[in-house]
């Protein structure tokens, strides 16, 4: 397995994405990204030194700022937040098993964490919360089965701040 750092092996975030082969581990630095990342290979991404160091916002509105398309991905360690008044989703998973979204801290955003036909998905320690009362749902989850949603903080959502639908054998604790 490779690791890439960004941006000292690539200038963004996606570019490392897509320069990366299957099972890459990706460091993210300290620093603030504007980034639309899309993500369809196993791959594990983390900041450097935590995710008070390392800020992602949208680039693109109504798109994710990581759009997760594969099984295996780990996201961990960052700030994705938004500071405009448009409409953006943090983090987006679709038709995706064996995901962990961990040690996130998610704000301003319409939707944190989105899960689409999502399977066997660890959703940990993250922090999701809005500040102008913009978002709709922290964490919502769709057509999915064997999520875990444990660890997590919700503050000040219009909506849920967890949402199933369609969704079973699933397990919700300490939260």
């Amino acid at each position: 397995r490779n690791i890439i750092y960004v941006p000292d092996d690539y200038s963004t975030i996606q570019s490392a994405v897509e320069n990366a082969s299957a099972y890459d581990e990706i460091i993210v630095r300290n620093g603030s990204y504007i980034d639309y990342i899309i993500i369809n290979k196993p791959l594990f991404i983390h900041s450097q030194y935590g995710l008070y160091n390392c800020v992602v916002r949208p680039k693109i509105e109504n798109k994710p700022v990581f759009d997760i398309f594969s099984d295996y991905v780990t996201l961990s360690g960052f700030i994705i937040c938004n500071n405009e008044h448009d409409r953006y989703i943090g983090i987006a998973l679709n038709y995706a098993e064996y995901c962990v979204i961990a040690n996130n801290y998610l704000y301003n955003l319409n939707y944190e964490i989105w899960l689409h036909y999502c399977n066997h998905t660890i959703l940990d320690n993250n922090i999701l919360g809005a500040f102008w009362q913009v978002q709709y749902d922290g964490i919502r989850i769709e057509n999915s089965f064997n999520i875990t949603v444990t660890n997590n903080i919700w503050y000040d959502h219009i909506w849920e701040g967890l949402y199933f639908i369609h969704t079973r054998n699933s397990t919700v604790k300490n939260n």
